[in-house]
């Protein structure tokens, strides 16, 4: 199947989901309180653009700006963890410790996994 084709038929299922939704709560008579139409949420939310337009941009911006602070705090806090002598007994230190040597180190004895591994990091 193209992308095309599957984007097609992506596009018709969501309109095709969208119309008997209507088709249903007209035909069923439910009330908006309930279930209002999509055509009923499109025009509210048209009608309101103004209002809701200022918190969505300030919703939009706290978001982004959280989602900057938190990669930035992950990525300082993953680089500290690389250079820090603390974390001597996790397995993928242990291997990369012996990856970079190409040697076994004997400072002190870490069981890394099953096997027991001897990795330098004093």
């Amino acid at each position: 199947m193209s992308a095309v084709r599957r984007r097609v038929l992506s596009a018709s299922l969501l309109i095709g989901l969208f119309v008997l939704w209507e088709v249903i709560c007209d035909g069923f008579h439910v009330s908006d309180l309930v279930l209002p139409t999509p055509s009923a949420i499109f025009t509210t939310l048209w009608q309101r653009a103004p209002a809701i337009w200022p918190h969505a941009v300030q919703t939009l911006y706290t978001t982004l700006l959280g989602f900057m602070l938190g990669v930035i705090a992950g990525l300082l806090l993953g680089i500290l963890l690389g250079v820090s002598r603390l974390d001597t007994t996790s397995p993928t230190h242990c291997w990369w410790a012996l990856r970079r040597s190409q040697r076994w180190l004997s400072c002190r004895s870490w069981y890394c996994g099953s096997a027991r591994v001897l990795c330098r990091r004093c």
